[in-house]
């Protein structure tokens, strides 16, 4: 977009809102102008019409969090893909099956996006939620979400950019994260081995459309403990789901 159109106060808005996201309850208004240097005057205003209109909140000891309208605006963001209804409607059976967390994710730039989960009956809970977001190369759904892309183009995607290192286990170079993405062309699925938790291993699957598109990918995240005994119990149920969630979408396999 061209700077001749760009405002500075909404992209101040911008910000804000994201660190308070990314930090509830952390940032009081001295810490927001200085992560932002900007002066406290023109960040008091912002924050006083974001409180007004229940954007964001100010707890007791001066610090924000997120408000109901933003909370609002994220239900209805999520509400309006009738893929997550399908995802809802088939991931029982997976559950039913093997027990173990079920999640959906979209693409954006080398991030994923998490869009839809629901999680197993065990203790152990992941972080994850709607809304979320992880690095891609890390994670079992977004080297599906990559493998729509050549390996020059992964090469574009990532030119200056380092691929961080979440676990020591997390690939850590393109030529390796492509030869992942390769197992996806191969095998129609592919395995994370704790790369972005430790503990945890996750298999992903693509969602496609009527145009052989990916426009989502959905997972299974389990303990590394329980891989060698679900393995292919969740080979089949991965393939099976988004086989399902996909011919609903017009996909002709």
């Amino acid at each position: 977009m061209s700077k001749q159109y760009w405002i500075t106060s909404i992209e101040r808005v911008d910000k804000i809102i994201k660190l308070i996201t990314n930090d509830p309850k952390k940032y009081r208004l001295i810490d927001i102008s200085n992560e932002l240097n900007v002066n406290k005057s023109s960040i008091y205003s912002i924050l006083m019409t974001l409180e007004s209109l229940n954007w964001i909140v100010k707890e007791k000891d001066g610090t924000y969090s997120l408000g109901i309208i933003l909370g609002m605006l994220g239900s209805q963001y999520f509400s309006q893909f009738n893929i997550v209804d399908i995802f809802n409607e088939e991931v029982p059976i997976i559950i039913d099956e093997i027990n173990e967390t079920v999640q959906m994710s979209t693409l954006n730039l080398r991030d994923i996006v998490y869009i839809a989960k629901v999680e197993n009956n065990s203790p152990i809970k992941l972080a994850t939620s709607p809304g979320s977001t992880l690095p891609a190369h890390s994670t079992a759904m977004g080297k599906v979400h990559l493998s729509q892309y050549s390996f020059n183009e992964i090469e574009d995607l990532y030119k200056n950019i380092e691929l961080i290192k979440q676990t020591p286990f997390t690939v850590d170079s393109i030529e390796k994260l492509w030869e992942q993405i390769e197992t996806i062309k191969e095998n129609g699925f592919v395995w994370e081995k704790q790369e972005s938790i430790e503990g945890f291993v996750c298999i992903a699957a693509p969602i496609k459309n009527d145009k052989n598109e990916i426009l989502a990918a959905i997972s299974i995240t389990m303990l590394n403990d329980n891989f060698k005994k679900k393995k292919e119990k969740a080979e089949d149920l991965i393939l099976k789901v988004s086989n399902n969630i996909s011919k609903s979408l017009g996909y002709n396999l």
